[in-house]
């Protein structure tokens, strides 16, 4: 025969089950918040990026150079939109395509991440001008006061240089 109490641990049961359920339902709500906030910042180059560094190389990379970059010194702002910084690739060593790549040579708290580059190999035609976007995008985390060194390289598709140069992203 059933008592009293034997009804009452069945409740608890039911009440420590719903509170479960709810905390982990908290928790997973939580978590997909924080993941989609911090993926948030992930972006990638569009054809507006294109646009904005050709119109920045058209007017600033002299006729001989065969590699520029539309500045040295660069502010960002963790969380911002993120700017964007023009890449001039003059093709005078008939590759067929340009790679550009990123290294982090400045402080620990920098990440090569934060400098997006087009994923794929652009086309390059020879002795023509090939405008490409980078965009600095700092995650909205990252402590301002920091500057940061980066390392951009363009290769084509057989490794031959097309150029180098070192950019600073002071984070304001």
């Amino acid at each position: 025969m059933k008592t009293h109490s034997d009804k009452k641990g069945a409740i608890e049961l039911s009440m420590t089950t719903i509170i479960v359920v709810v905390i982990g339902i908290t928790m997973l709500t939580l978590g997909l918040a924080w993941i989609k906030d911090t993926f948030s910042n992930i972006d990638e180059l569009g054809q507006g990026a294109f646009d904005s560094a050709d119109a920045l190389l058209q007017d600033t990379m002299a006729s001989n150079k065969p590699f520029h970059i539309s500045g040295i010194s660069f502010d960002a702002t963790p969380g911002g939109d993120g700017d964007i910084i023009g890449i001039g690739i003059r093709n005078n060593i008939g590759g067929t395509t340009v790679q550009l790549t990123v290294e982090d040579v400045g402080a620990e708290i920098c990440d090569s991440s934060w400098i997006l580059v087009p994923e794929a190999a652009i086309p390059a035609t020879e002795g023509e001008l090939t405008a490409l976007p980078i965009k600095i995008k700092i995650p909205k985390t990252i402590i301002t006061g920091s500057t940061c060194f980066y390392l951009i390289t363009a290769k084509d598709e057989n490794e031959n240089l097309y150029g180098s140069d070192t950019i600073i992203v002071n984070i304001v």
